[in-house]
């Protein structure tokens, strides 16, 4: 039985709700029960560029990664210079990556950013996939640079390997522009999801629903 609540004006927190967190969570829990289900739905539906013999391979799917923060402070970035493994997430001298933002401004990162989050990804012995979701909203051009951060950052902490790919969820309501779409590898909506996930299927057509509430 759906629930229901008089002070929701008889609706449901998931009624009510356009937070792509609350959205992602109840996704991350239905991959988690078989990821690679998942991975082999992103490959038929061309959703990512692995190769077929890579869908059985070890995958990890994680919610809400702060990514950085996390890996500098457990595992570490290491210095060129000495050799060794720093855990401090601050100013790195020697990081010094030149980066052209949406607004043609040259910056030099110089710092891993602290809060930088990723909604899902995808982890397997060689690749990193990160999944950026929206509901009520579209990508911005801010975001956007920093999906191409992302790269560049996560090139400078590991080298080529693993190979990193961003593909986006949204609304099947939104139109990304074909800026938009060139800096991502695919795009896809919440309502493709239903037939692969139709345990959650009111709460991915809220997701897909709630764009311009």
């Amino acid at each position: 039985m759906k629930k229901r609540f008089s002070y929701l004006d008889n609706k449901s927190w998931n009624d009510v709700t356009r937070d792509e967190r609350y959205f992602c969570c109840e996704l991350f829990h239905q991959i988690k029960k078989d990821v690679n289900s998942f991975v082999r739905w992103l490959y038929n539906n061309r959703k990512i560029s692995i190769n077929e013999s890579e869908i059985d391979n070890v995958w990890e799917i994680s919610f809400e990664v702060c990514f950085y923060r996390d890996y500098v402070k457990k595992i570490g970035y290491l210095n060129p210079e000495t050799g060794e493994r720093e855990h401090r997430i601050g100013r790195i001298v020697d990081l010094n990556i030149p980066f052209t933002t949406y607004k043609d401004e040259v910056k030099t990162i110089d710092e891993f950013p602290r809060k930088r989050t990723f909604d899902l990804c995808l982890f397997s012995e060689d690749r990193i996939i990160i999944i950026e979701a929206k509901s009520h909203q579209g990508f911005d051009k801010k975001q956007l640079d920093d999906f191409l951060l992302d790269r560049l950052l996560i090139e400078k902490l590991f080298g080529s390997t693993p190979s990193v790919e961003i593909i986006g969820l949204c609304s099947s309501k939104y139109n990304p522009s074909k800026f938009t779409r060139s800096k991502f590898y695919s795009i896809f909506n919440w309502n493709e999801l239903i037939k692969l996930y139709p345990e959650i299927e009111d709460v991915l057509k809220r997701a897909d629903k709630c764009k311009g509430d």
